[in-house]
This record gives structure tokens, C-alpha cells and sequence, in this order.
């Protein structure tokens, strides 16, 4: 049997929990020295108040108005999401493989919030939902960051998808083009199995906030940006039967990695990916699941 057979993955157990001790079970993992994390930094229950939010209702909208807020782009919106002819000759090949593709994400840092003010200083797409600021691999375009796989904030690559366990490392400076489920740093993440039930999959959501070392690599709902840096995401988004939940996506699991692969004058960069496993996610078992919504925030 493997040792990484993840309920020790990402359980209270095998792991190295970054500013948490780590429970009495043998493992062959070092625990890393670190100072004892302040009660101001320690994680917090997932805040739900989004859903009466009116981000919430945006969330709501439909593909079609989706696709009438891209009918209002300018000249500038498209401009600022356009990729660099220089990089679609250069992975030209690459992108004729299925579920694969290449876009450019802005640092929501850089743009202004208000979906009413339209500053033409800004470098950020006003007419691209979330400014372009957010993608979803699944939709193969951006996203609401609730919905999406992946956003761009302060020059860090977060997760904020509801509904979703999530985790992300960074594989460092190893070309895209021939990475499989097998390569070290995604064949951990591809031996995680996931918890269906609803408390062990908090605990699991708690851990790869604070994020866990396994071997050489780090995983977390947030990574630093570096340019040349190869990562790998892994994004269980569960089903349920929760009639409140306000927002539907698609209910599946997926590996996909990605590349920074050009850095734009106006902070953006230009991401290629390619979808590596896609599978049925599980469904979460628990009577009580309308009352619980798993969502993630930004790492302190």
C-alpha cells in the first residue's frame, strides 16, 4: 500500500501542518521548526455572508448574460485580455491537445471594485466578468471568483471557489508540455482521497488553508505569482443537496497544471494550462449540509 493514500494526505495525521502541531501518529514526514502562529493569524470558520450579498446575486446570472456583458467590451477590454501573437506561435502545437489553453489574468489589486465605475486609468477589463481577474478551468473562460478555479490578488494565485476543497503548489521551472499524473508534486495530489463526510472535510479544508508540506513541495489555497514557475491545482468541488445554495457550477474533480508564461506591463500574465484528470466529485454526506457552505478566503 502507499504511504500517501490521503486520508493521511490531507488528514489531522500524516501531515505537516504549518503553525499547527501535528497529532501522535508515526510518520516519515520532518516537521519544519516554525514560531508559534498568533491567535490573530490562526484560521477561521468560512465566512457565509456572501450569500445574501449582492455579490451573491451577481453569481446568479445565466451564460446569456454572461455573454451580453462581453458584447459591451471595448476596444480597450479586449486589448487588455489579448494574448501575445509571440506566444500563440510558440505554443501552437501544444494547444491543439484537448483541454488545454492559454489566457491572461489581472491582479484584482490593480482594478477598481466597483462593477459602476469605469476607470479608463485602469488596466483591468471593465466589461470581463470580475475584470479578468478571476478563470475557470472547467468553463475555459473567467469567471465569478466564487465560481472560479483560480484568481490573481496581490501578485497571489488563490482559490476561492465554493463548495470546493482546493489546493495548489508550485512545481518551479519545469516546462508544461510533458507533465502527467505520475510527476512528483502532482502524483501526491492525484493520491488524495477525498472525505465525503462533512467534518472531515472541514478538517481537510482548515489544513490546506494553512497549508502542508509533503516532501520538497507545499500546498495551499494560495501560492505566490512567480514568472517561469510551473503549478499544479487539484479543485474538489463536491455535490450536495443543498437547496440554498445560490450558485451552480459544475460538480467535478480536476487536476490541472499551469504555467506563467509572459509577464504584462500592466501587472496581468499570461497562464497556460492543461487539464490532467477530470473526474465525478463525491458527494457530501450529511443531513446538515444546507447549513454548511465551504468556502475559502484569502490566506493572511
Amino acid at each position: 500500500m502507499k504511504i500517501l493514500r490521503i486520508v493521511s494526505f490531507l488528514s489531522l495525521m500524516n501531515l505537516v501542518i504549518f503553525g499547527a502541531a501535528v497529532m501522535a501518529q508515526p510518520t516519515t514526514i520532518p516537521r519544519p521548526k516554525t514560531a508559534a502562529e498568533p491567535e490573530n493569524k490562526r484560521w477561521r470558520e468560512p465566512d457565509v455572508r456572501w450569500m445574501s450579498s449582492p455579490i451573491a446575486a451577481r453569481e446568479k446570472q445565466n451564460a446569456a448574460q454572461r455573454r451580453a456583458l462581453k458584447a459591451k467590451a471595448t476596444p480597450k477590454d479586449l486589448e487588455a485580455v489579448k494574448i501575445d501573437d509571440a506566444d500563440k506561435t510558440k505554443f501552437a502545437e501544444f494547444l491543439k491537445q484537448p483541454r488545454t489553453g492559454i489566457f491572461r489574468l489581472h491582479d484584482i489589486e490593480n482594478c477598481e471594485e466597483s462593477a459602476k465605475v469605469y476607470n479608463v486609468a485602469e488596466p483591468c477589463p471593465a466589461h470581463i466578468i470580475d475584470k479578468a481577474s478571476a478563470y475557470s478551468f472547467l468553463e475555459r473562460d473567467y469567471d465569478y471568483r466564487l465560481l472560479a478555479d483560480i484568481r490573481l490578488q496581490k501578485s497571489s494565485l488563490e482559490i476561492q471557489k465554493v463548495e470546493t476543497l482546493s489546493f495548489l503548489t508550485n512545481l518551479g521551472d519545469v516546462p508544461i508540455e510533458n507533465l502527467t499524473l505520475a510527476a512528483d508534486g502532482i502524483r501526491q495530489m492525484a493520491e488524495f482521497a477525498p472525505s465525503a463526510e462533512r467534518k472531515e472535510v472541514v478538517a481537510q479544508h482548515r489544513i490546506a488553508l494553512r497549508g502542508f508540506q509533503v516532501g520538497k513541495y507545499v500546498y495551499k489555497t494560495s501560492r505566490p505569482l512567480k514568472e517561469n514557475s510551473t503549478y499544479s491545482l487539484r479543485a474538489i468541488t463536491y455535490r450536495t443537496d443543498n437547496p440554498g445554495l445560490p450558485v451552480k457550477t459544475r460538480r467535478l474533480d480536476v487536476i490541472v497544471v499551469f504555467r506563467i508564461v509572459r509577464t504584462h506591463t500592466d501587472g496581468s500574465v499570461s497562464i497556460l494550462w492543461k487539464e490532467l484528470q477530470r473526474k465525478e466529485a463525491p458527494k457530501m454526506l450529511d443531513k446538515n449540509v444546507a447549513k454548511f457552505q465551504l468556502t475559502t478566503q484569502p490566506s493572511q
